[in-house]
């Protein structure tokens, strides 16, 4: 049976904790409607889990007493992040939570020379990431920074084992991010609607990154995410 599970930055050594969490306690008691006695599972956000039984209900706070903690072992050992052009809103939104399922370390949003739109709500695209997390059973919550321009992205990601660049230009057959270890970080470029420019495009491969293609299809930039990072985590790129 699926136990549910919640993320946080909880104490997993005390063999008790108090939830006051709004979003947790108002997800325990009105959605899920658990009762005293029923059993969840704590992650503190850092690879750790604790499965526990809730003891009691309070004045918004919930009593759980806990296990002996345990590693996560649902993590994959490959950190690929994600550098993605800002999309329209609910089409980032759906990019971030489907790369967060497929593994995702870290979001990394773009603003490139044919973005659109250039605000994102954080907040709300943290919430979202963090809840596609607990649902997919994952012990850490990637992160999700401030739109940065293209030229910054391009130097910072200089310094992973690889980075693959996302073309619908680059009709490349056998692309391998080889030799790469299992532990490897991989950087993972998408563009935006409108596809990169031809001066994005030499950027990047002038900066060492393997421009790659995701067949001979053209995928929608949150489609195109998901499919290149779930690759990218599972070191079939």
């Amino acid at each position: 049976m699926r136990q549910n599970r919640f993320l946080g930055d909880f104490d997993l050594d005390t063999g008790r904790v108090t939830l006051r969490d709004r979003d947790i306690v108002h997800q325990i008691v009105r959605v899920l409607r658990l009762k005293t006695g029923e059993r969840i599972v704590l992650g503190d956000g850092a690879g750790y889990d604790a499965e526990g039984a809730i003891t009691s209900f309070g004045k918004n706070e919930i009593e759980v007493v806990l296990e002996k903690k345990r590693k996560n072992e649902c993590e994959p050992s490959r950190r690929v992040i994600l550098y993605v052009a800002v999309l329209k809103r609910e089409n980032f939104e759906y990019a971030a939570m489907k790369a967060t399922e497929a593994g995702v370390a870290e979001i990394r949003p773009l603003v490139t020379a044919r973005t659109v739109k250039t605000g994102l709500n954080l907040e709300r695209l943290r919430k979202i990431v963090k809840e596609a997390a607990e649902q997919s059973g994952r012990g850490v919550i990637p992160g999700v920074s401030e739109p940065r321009p293209f030229a910054e992205a391009v130097q910072d990601a200089k310094k992973h084992s690889a980075s693959l660049f996302f073309s619908t230009e680059a009709r490349a057959k056998d692309i391998s991010v080889e030799p790469c270890a299992a532990d490897a970080t991989v950087g993972v470029f998408i563009g935006p609607e409108g596809g990169w420019t031809r001066e994005e495009e030499e950027e990047a491969s002038r900066a060492g990154f393997v421009l790659s293609s995701l067949g001979s299809l053209t995928l929608r930039a949150e489609t195109a995410a998901l499919v290149s990072v779930y690759l990218a985590v599972h070191g079939k790129v």
